[in-house]
């Protein structure tokens, strides 16, 4: 039997554009969706009484509020369709009922864990599949959609945005001197460095290679020059620590107008880094469109 992947189900266009509108609800919101959900199985199954077998339809609200509410209101759900699946088939108080009913409940809440557990499973991957495996940056697909997304808000809410595009220069060098292992070392230490001279709200990428790219949102051309002249003296400092003849070449790009999509706007920012790399490395050229 062929495997089951989550994201064939998850990434289907309808379903993805519905999935994405239920993550953005509340928990209460899909709490008060899967109890609907189960009422309308209650009132069905009582409706038929023992002559048809519902049993197995419980397992669907319970799935679903774990999903998207979580592991509790899944176990509050799977509770209540135990109850009212025990009180439809039998009378309640009879022990064999009580019996049954916390058999259900079981089962109902081993299917939420299972639930639950392909969750998480799923974020991770989703999580990695994002990630740089090498300096644990955003890749260069994700960062590309970040953009993308970036590029969108602006057209909705013109605010000028930076776009930072990074060159390691002499990085061949290390490699053929220290060898690939310390190159990446050298590559790791300069995603960390990123991640401390930027801010919280700013995303950086390994584009490929000792490329890298950074997405600066709601900043303008002032405040993009300060923010880079603070990563390139850190830059700086860790490079001489550790006797690497490496520095920066940089391009970076301040939009006041929307660019048309985010090919476009790397397009712009690696041309403005090939000019500075080109005009004696280890500075920045600044553009403003």
């Amino acid at each position: 039997m062929a495997n089951f992947d989550v994201n064939l189900l998850i990434e289907n266009p309808v379903l993805k554009k519905y999935f994405a509108w239920l993550e953005s609800r509340s928990k209460a919101f899909n709490l008060s969706l899967g109890l609907l959900c189960l009422s309308a199985i209650v009132l069905v199954d009582w409706y038929h009484g023992v002559s048809y077998n519902f049993g197995f339809l419980y397992m669907f609200p319970v799935a679903f509020t774990t999903w998207f509410a979580g592991k509790r209101c899944g176990a509050f759900v799977a509770a209540i369709a135990s109850l009212s699946y025990s009180i439809n088939s039998e009378l309640f108080f009879d022990t064999a009922a009580v019996w049954n009913a916390a058999g259900t409940f079981a089962v109902l809440s081993a299917i939420g864990i299972l639930v639950s557990t392909v969750r998480t499973l799923w974020e991770k991957e989703q999580l990695l599949s994002q990630k740089d495996h090498l300096t644990g940056l955003l890749n260069s697909r994700a960062f590309l959609e970040s953009l993308d997304y970036e590029i969108c808000r602006y057209k909705r809410s013109p605010a000028p945005f930076s776009l930072a595009y990074i060159d390691l220069d002499s990085f061949k060098e290390v490699n053929d001197t220290y060898g690939h292992q310390r190159g990446d070392e050298l590559l790791k230490s300069a995603s960390n460095i990123m991640r401390s001279a930027l801010r919280a709200t700013d995303l950086a990428s390994r584009m490929g290679g000792d490329e890298f790219a950074i997405l600066f949102p709601n900043t303008d051309i002032e405040q993009i020059r300060f923010v880079e002249d603070k990563f390139r003296r850190k830059f700086a400092i860790v490079m001489e620590e550790n006797h690497w003849p490496t520095s920066l070449s940089m391009g970076v790009v301040t939009f006041i107008s929307s660019p048309s999509n985010s090919d476009d706007a790397i397009k712009l920012a690696d041309n403005a880094m090939y000019r500075a790399k080109h005009s004696g490395k280890n500075r920045t050229e600044f553009v403003e469109v």
